[in-house]
């Protein structure tokens, strides 16, 4: 009953965490799309795919951290494991910051607009200080510690709101050098993010960061870390990769047929997602909370961890999906009263459309986290790997019909997570096929 009670209380920390995070990051990209338009917008949205993918390896590292240090029970191994992965996340994140750089013209060319290279290159530093801040959070959520997490969070999306609309005012009348300093925001956000989970080590913790490790141990535990965290970061990059793929197919292919692409894949990659991305954080908990509590349990705990992280994520998403599909007219008012009529009515149309995706996405992250914490990392990865096969071809399928146009993206979305959802429920179901009734519920025991 007691892992019942810190299953929940850590769902709930991590999720009003999450879900503020995503309120304040959605308050401050209404009037950062006033402020730079749809052209803007679009121009701020194609830099981030490239910048998540290669965000994707330190932001496995929580998930890794998490599920690894939780069974060790010698403190001073699970400091040396910490430190090593440190050292590991520096230079990851050095290698990222320092490719961002370097290649931000190249990329920004090939995704069809060349103005977005500035945004990379405010954004680079990022990388390295996000590899730092990912160390920080695996630890405390292995110590299921959950309040470092949400608060450092909110702290990240507050920074960024105050700094970027500052910014933004500061370089009124220059769409390119608007999208670099609300990229530089981010980037001063993080920071100050980094700065605040390390006084928050250093204060309670209270034990060094970094000990003294032997080459060989280091090797082996690096190995360790980097043997755990690569499918989880393989899956993690899957639709990171998918986003990716779309920033270059969607806003080229549409230019064949329209002036409006980069207006239309800025209402669909930012606006629209950052709508949609609000309820699917509240369900992020669940995925968080679960993992240490299913690495360490077995038999009936675990059982029952499977069975009631999937029926809370339908709980928690399904009157949300309801509300964005309901109340999507309204919410496209309220939150960016601005945008000209063809805008706001393209905007409210994908929010229908995409609304069913909040119960597929939120069920995909829960099942991924289920796989990985039962040791099946690398079936979630195919499954994931499986959606995005069918994902990419049906975008550019769909987007050569001029009547579907930015909805081919969304359509293909919804199959893409529809897949990746059945074939994780799927696995469990099989899996965990001895079926017996738990507390009313039914669930299945491992084989």
């Amino acid at each position: 009953m007691q892992e019942k009670h810190l299953f929940l209380k850590n769902t709930l920390i991590i999720s009003i965490g999450n879900f503020l995070a995503k309120i304040i990051g959605a308050f401050y990209r209404i009037p950062l799309t006033n402020f730079l338009g749809g052209v803007g917008i679009g121009l701020y949205q194609m830099v981030f795919p490239v910048y998540a993918l290669l965000l994707d390896f330190s932001m496995a590292v929580p998930t890794a951290l998490s599920k690894n240090l939780v069974q060790i029970d010698d403190e001073k191994t699970k400091q040396k494991y910490l430190s090593s992965s440190f050292r590991l996340l520096f230079f990851v994140g050095l290698f990222g910051t320092l490719f961002l750089a370097l290649f931000s013209k190249p990329i920004s060319t090939l995704q069809g607009d060349k103005n977005a290279y500035i945004g990379y290159i405010f954004l680079a530093p990022s990388v390295l200080v996000v590899s730092l801040i990912s160390c920080f959070r695996g630890f405390f959520q292995s110590e299921k510690n959950m309040y470092p997490t949400a608060l450092s969070q909110i702290i990240e999306q507050v920074v960024k709101l105050i700094f970027g609309l500052i910014l933004v005012n500061l370089f009124l009348g220059s769409i390119k050098i608007q999208v670099g300093v609300s990229t530089l925001a981010v980037t001063i956000s993080e920071v100050i993010t980094l700065i605040y989970l390390a006084l928050f080590y250093k204060i309670k913790i209270k034990k060094p960061l970094f000990t003294k490790i032997e080459k060989d141990e280091r090797k082996i535990l690096t190995k360790d870390l980097f043997k755990t965290v690569l499918p989880i970061m393989l899956i993690g990059i899957s639709f990171p990769l998918s986003h990716l793929i779309d920033s270059f197919l969607i806003v080229n292919l549409l230019k064949s047929y329209r002036e409006d692409a980069t207006l239309l894949y800025g209402l669909f990659s930012g606006s629209a997602h950052s709508i949609i991305n609000m309820p699917v954080s509240v369900c992020y908990g669940v995925s968080v909370a679960l993992i240490p509590i299913i690495a360490k349990n077995n038999g009936k705990q675990r059982e029952r961890g499977i069975t009631n992280s999937i029926l809370l994520t339908l709980l928690l998403a399904f009157p949300c999906f309801l509300g964005v599909f309901f109340f999507a007219p309204t919410i496209v008012n309220i939150l960016f009263s601005r945008l000209d009529y063809f805008s706001k009515a393209t905007l409210i149309g994908l929010l229908k459309t995409m609304s069913p995706t909040i119960i597929l996405l939120s069920l995909t992250q829960t099942t991924n986290s289920i796989l990985i914490s039962i040791n099946k990392p690398y079936r979630s990865l195919t499954n994931m790997l499986t959606a995005i096969t069918i994902k990419i071809p049906l975008t550019v399928i769909l987007l050569f019909n001029q009547n579907i146009n930015i909805y081919a993206g969304v359509i293909a979305s919804i199959c893409a997570f529809l897949v990746a959802t059945f074939l994780n429920l799927l696995y469990i179901c099989i899996k965990f096929n001895e079926s017996r009734e738990l507390n009313g519920y039914k669930v299945y025991k491992i084989r």
